[in-house]
């Protein structure tokens, strides 16, 4: 339904909200592609939850990668 493209650096940074996706999207750092722009606007906001874990995971098995 929902695709994000982004480089890897790009990535962590947006997993761990320290890369707003608003800009980031009008800077061009994130593509984004979806079927219906109204499904892709109802998965945003379940992001808190992938942020989460992502940092979690990261914090536990890969401490270089975490950001301030």
């Amino acid at each position: 339904m929902l695709t994000l493209e982004m480089d890897s650096a790009i990535a962590n940074r947006y997993l761990q909200g320290e890369e707003n996706l608003a800009i980031a999207l009008a800077r061009g750092r994130i593509r984004i592609s979806c079927v219906e722009a109204r499904e892709a606007l109802s998965l945003l906001p379940r992001n808190r939850e992938l942020v989460a874990r992502y940092r979690q995971i990261i914090e536990q098995d890969y401490p270089h990668l975490v950001l301030s």
